[in-house]
């Protein structure tokens, strides 16, 4: 299996053939975020030639913020819609034109993956920030263990690459925001079980005593221990009125309180 990170992909090498128009005009509109609209406008026409090699038309509504992508009387492929849909979609989400181009590959695919999975935006925030890392960093790890290629913004992660990565990241997204599990326990794993391929004596084996595992965590409340009070007979309380007999009964008894003041001895 090549990697996307290194493949060079031409998209006119698997146009068709033969010239089989489609019979009926299709269109799909893409929202915009605003901040995304100048590099549409910047690279328009980068698009409008890339979608007339497979006769399809590239429009934009600049104050709407919508693109369109659109058949034509020469448009072969209905597949060919779907697939600009979704690299519009991605360009959208600020994936890269080299790495979203790729979605034209039959052997690579895409995925827009929502991680709106916390209640709170300032868990989310943390472990959105967690999830990326450092310059960078931990997505790159990522990335490169699962062949994909990904970019996170807002509340999604877009996804291109081989069905098995993008698979594999689908899950990755719901343990840390879901299930609040650090992405570096899926960076051991997935490069444990990379050294476990390598070695022929153990395929076919199960390999769960070489996985890192999962650390239960500690609850920060400590629960007290529910002790049960010993009977009446037990403490040496015979009469019920010794129990409910309080101090301030004991003072008006000897008369030390008169009229809620304490009498000096």
């Amino acid at each position: 299996e090549k990697s996307v990170h290194e493949e060079q992909f031409d998209p006119t090498e698997f146009l068709p053939d033969t010239f089989n128009p489609m019979i009926e005009d299709n269109e799909f509109s893409i929202l915009v975020p605003k901040t995304r609209v100048d590099f549409f406008m910047q690279n328009f026409d980068k698009i409008s030639q890339l979608f007339k090699k497979y006769n399809m038309d590239f429009k934009m509504n600049q104050q709407r913020q919508m693109v369109y992508v659109s058949s034509t009387a020469k448009t072969q492929d209905p597949t060919a819609l779907l697939i600009g849909r979704q690299f519009l979609k991605l360009l959208a989400r600020y994936v890269d034109y080299d790495v979203a181009v790729k979605v034209f590959n039959p052997n690579v695919e895409s995925e827009v993956i929502a991680c709106d999975y916390c209640s709170k935006q300032e868990t989310f925030l943390k472990r959105r920030l967690r999830f990326i890392g450092d310059n960078r960093q931990t997505l790159s790890a990522l990335e490169l263990l699962t062949n994909t290629q990904m970019a996170v913004y807002g509340s999604t992660v877009a996804v291109v690459g081989p069905p098995r990565g993008i698979a594999l990241v689908q899950k990755i997204v719901k343990d840390v925001f879901a299930k609040n599990i650090l992405p570096s326990f899926w960076i051991k794993t997935l490069m444990t079980r990379r050294e476990l391929e390598k070695v022929p004596e153990l395929q076919g084996q199960d390999w769960s005593t070489f996985m890192p595992k999962l650390k239960k965590g500690k609850s920060r409340r400590k629960q007290k221990e529910f002790v049960p009070k010993k009977p009446l007979e037990e403490r040496g309380i015979t009469d019920i009125s010794q129990q409910c007999e309080r101090a301030i009964d004991k003072q008006l008894e000897i008369g030390a309180v008169v009229k809620g003041r304490k009498l000096r001895m």
